[in-house]
């Protein structure tokens, strides 16, 4: 039975009956009194040099308020590390050069949104054509174009990660692997497009409307852009049609809306067209690897190393952080006595790269659990069994990077094989394939720089009992409203319907960084659960002189009751407790404060949640074809705030890690991406959906709001690496690059066709061929 009144039901979200009856407003919803429409001129060529922008054909058309070029701007550089000035190196609207097909080059405001359109075709552009380049492999060469200038080899940022003695472990194997392998890119796909209302009012101060992961860093960045004081600017987070990583930053049409507003002062409308979403706003970021493995013959692993390619695109963006956090997520979730990582982050003339559900762990998670698979072959081992001879345990250190608290990756484990096993025979050509994971709950690393709490929260309690809790928290459709209520709720002692959420909103709630590294519910949750309790705490102090408990005896609030804890009969209501302590108080209302940043947590996140995956999957051997059949997840968040939502969670999760490199990539010739519309670019449909299950492990952990921790992202890290695991078992093929398509299964089906009988293909020291290297 649980010991909770709120925490723990099946509850649904309390934003739903809007969605679900149409009436939620988003972005696209709002218009305003002499709002003008705003268009952006984008550059057909991945590297060129501006020599001429020729804006009078625009200017003198009808209906067009203003033009504008990166010479109206005040040529500051934009990025989220701003804790680093050389990583911020975006202009968004670019004045002598551009970097990649999609720059922003210039952008005209007119009465409605055809004349918009049209002005852009009468800007005229001269540009001097640049050599480009597409690939971080050709990139880094000696040879190779310079994206940025005085960057050597192109190479953005490195990382290093190491602990332990890598060359001596190395020495004390009894096998070691060495492969290759490729993860491809893939775009966000929220079904709503980035799209921002900004009004610019005679007082000098900016109200805008967007949609967003973080109202926040929008307020600060349009600030720094715009030349004005944080205070000056006001964002609005309306209702968001997702994010997954691509609505973390400033872009582009949230800053050239502003500016325009700024110049005219009249509110400036945009919407960005699906192939506008496509081509010039983030995508997933593709990465070359080359992973070496070492263990004993009873499976004991000693030793791996791994080093990274990432392809960055033409802005830094967010793919610090990606970078670091593959080689991090590299090792989950096994221990390793020695490791060692190097990662390169490389520009080139496309899409910029960063965040997209997992930032890099996806990646990471392929190479790892396709890597563990093929260990297990070589040594003879069951992979489940390898993989629970190596799991990570609670209490673990991860030097210098990590401590974890709760853990129950081998409870997952557990679970799973004894999933898998009850499966029993399958038909031919079906497989089953499993993953394990791990990810974090909230980033510590403070990049952005910024000076406020990573989370805050007010709570305030009128007359009548009612709650008003004001969060900065970034609700995106994973449902962080709800459970920051439900955390309200339980915290105070009243019901879910009690408490009404302020949110989204920088000039009247805290400051929050956003919806981001599955970071809302644990971050700001502890922080709603502080002001909460900072405004029980207030409450009980007043109901103490009326009760008069023994001074052994503590009180408690529950299901609206003030009472003497394990003495409920000895109590009074709470509705009653909040009058007249707001009488006695000369009519204050009682107001609850409550913040939270980890401190001493290490380097990544306070908490990790864990899991295993195991996935079925048909492959048709005439076509390549791969179905995926079934998706069953072991998940261990800690203690699961709403049920209902951490299985919607894992719906989504599944819905786009499993298209990710099998369905959804980008094409691309030259730099110009050429699927870049819903029907060439392939994300799952419903049906495509897999069955689903999920199978809770139960952990607590002492750093989450009621022991809570991530249930979102992580769920999104393992299905490719189970899968092409579950292809392996199904037909005997190993597939090591992404896209997986049907054209390398058969590929891969022909050329096994070709070895001998009986040829021992995966055991004894053979090692899979490189196909990069890094200098």
């Amino acid at each position: 039975m649980s010991v909770y009144s709120v925490i723990g039901k099946r509850l649904p979200n309390i934003d739903g009956f809007e969605k679900a009856t149409g009436s939620a407003k988003y972005t696209v919803d709002i218009t305003l009194p002499n709002m003008l429409w705003a268009k952006i001129l984008r550059s057909p060529h991945p590297h060129a040099r501006i020599l001429h922008v020729d804006t009078s054909g625009a200017e003198a058309l009808p209906g067009v308020k203003l033009v504008v070029t990166g010479k109206d701007t005040i040529g500051k550089k934009m990025g989220n590390w701003r804790r680093f000035p050389e990583l911020c190196d975006e202009p968004i609207l670019c004045r002598d050069k551009v970097r990649f097909i999609g720059d922003a080059v210039a952008a005209v405001a007119a009465v409605d949104e055809d004349t918009a359109e049209e002005a852009l075709k009468l800007i005229k552009v001269e540009y001097e054509p640049l050599k480009a380049v597409f690939d971080p492999m050709e990139a880094i060469k000696e040879d190779a174009p310079c994206v940025h200038d005085g960057v050597d080899l192109n190479i953005n940022v490195t990382r290093h990660i190491e602990w332990g003695d890598v060359d001596e472990g190395f020495k004390q194997c009894d096998h070691i692997r060495e492969d290759s392998f490729y993860c491809t890119s893939m775009a966000h796909v929220c079904m709503e497009p980035h799209n921002t209302v900004a009004s610019f009012g005679y007082d000098g101060k900016l109200t805008i409307w967007t949609s967003t992961q973080s109202n926040y860093f929008v307020q600060v960045l349009l600030a720094e852009m715009l030349g004005i004081k944080e205070g000056d600017v006001r964002v609005i987070k309306p209702h968001v049609g997702g994010g997954f990583g691509g609505k973390m930053e400033l872009d582009s049409g949230q800053f050239i809306a502003s500016l325009l507003s700024q110049k005219l002062r009249q509110p400036v409308k945009i919407v960005f067209s699906r192939e506008e979403v496509f081509t010039a706003t983030r995508r997933r970021t593709p990465m070359y690897y080359i992973s070496r493995l070492g263990a004993k013959k009873d499976g004991t692993i000693l030793a791996r190393e791994v080093r990274a390619v990432t392809d960055g695109g033409a802005y830094t963006s967010m793919g610090a952080t990606t970078l670091y956090v593959t080689g991090f997520y590299s090792f989950f979730p096994y221990k390793y006595p020695a490791y060692r990582y190097d990662g390169y982050r490389v520009y080139t003339n496309m899409l910029p790269s960063s965040a997209l559900r997992g930032f890099g762990a996806p990646q990471a998670c392929f190479v790892t659990e396709s890597q563990m698979d093929l260990m297990a072959r070589d040594l003879g081992i069951d992979p489940m069994e390898l993989r629970r001879k190596n799991a990570m345990t609670p209490n673990s250190v991860i030097p210098d990077q990590a401590f974890i608290q709760s853990c129950g990756i081998p409870q997952c484990i557990d679970k799973i094989d004894k999933f898998v096993k009850d499966k029993g025979q399958l038909p031919p050509n079906h497989g089953i394939g499993v993953a394990g994971y791990g990810f974090n709950s909230g980033g510590i690393f403070n990049w952005f720089d910024t000076p406020y709490a990573f989370g805050a929260a007010t709570v305030k309690i009128s007359i009548d009992g009612k709650v008003d809790l004001f969060t900065g928290a970034n609700e995106i459709g994973q449902g962080s409203n709800t459970t920051l209520c439900m955390i309200c709720a339980e915290e105070l002692g009243v019901q879910l319907e009690d408490v009404r959420l302020h949110t989204g909103d920088t000039a009247t709630c805290p400051p929050d960084l956003g919806a981001w590294a599955s970071r809302e519910t644990f971050m700001n949750g502890n922080a709603v659960k502080a002001a909460a309790a900072d405004a029980k705490r207030q409450l009980l102090e007043y109901a103490a002189g009326k009760l008069g408990p023994n001074i052994v005896y503590d009180l408690e609030i529950s299901h609206r009751w003030v009472h003497i804890t394990n003495r409920p009969e000895r109590g009074i209501s709470y509705f009653d407790v909040v009058k007249e302590a707001i009488r006695a108080r000369g009519g204050q209302q009682i107001v609850g404060q409550g913040e939270y940043t980890p401190h001493r947590k290490g380097m990544v996140s306070p908490a990790f949640s864990f899991g295993v995956q195991a996935v079925e999957v048909k492959v048709d051997p005439e076509t390549g074809k791969v179905t995926l059949l079934s998706a069953t997840t072991a998940h261990d968040g800690g203690t699961t705030i709403n049920p209902l939502g951490a299985e919607g969670q894992l719906e989504g999760s599944v819905c786009m890690s499993g298209a990710y490199g099998f369905t959804e990539y980008y094409l691309h010739k030259n730099g110009k991406i050429t699927n870049c519309n819903l029907r060439d670019y392939k994300p799952f449909r419903a049906a495509d959906m897999p069955k689903i299950n999920i199978l809770n492990v139960d952990t607590y952990e002492p750093e989450g709001p009621f022991g809570a921790k991530e249930a979102g992202e992580g769920l999104a890290i393992p299905t490719p690496g189970a899968l092409v695991n579950a292809i392996d078992n199904a037909i005997g093929v190993r597939i090591k690059e992404m896209p997986v398509t049907p054209e390398k299964i058969l590929k891969a089906l022909k050329e096994k066709g070709k070895e001998k009988q009986g040829e021992k293909t995966r055991k004894g020291n053979r090692k899979s061929r490189v196909l990069v290297s890094v200098s």
